[in-house]
């Protein structure tokens, strides 16, 4: 069974807000004291790879989860 367009507009809606939210968090978080441990020079490759870096994983744990958890919830439909 496939994904509703409502559905899938949720779960888009939902990914991309919650990106939006986890971007500022490690900006505050976790960049910022590392571009400060790094030495604060953002003209640095390793402070430039450091943060892309720390994006990435952030970015893809976080649609991985939101990923699951809409299958999840789309599996529970279908058996019920």
């Amino acid at each position: 069974m496939s994904q509703s367009f409502k559905h899938s507009t949720i779960e888009t809606t939902l990914n991309i807000g919650s990106g939006f939210l986890l971007s500022l968090a490690v900006w505050h978080w976790l960049a910022i004291p590392l571009i400060d441990a790094m030495g604060g020079n953002l003209k640095d490759f390793n402070v430039n790879f450091a943060i892309t870096s720390l994006f990435t994983i952030s970015s893809f744990a976080r649609s991985l989860g939101c990923r699951r958890i809409f299958n999840h919830m789309q599996y529970k439909r279908v058996l019920n």
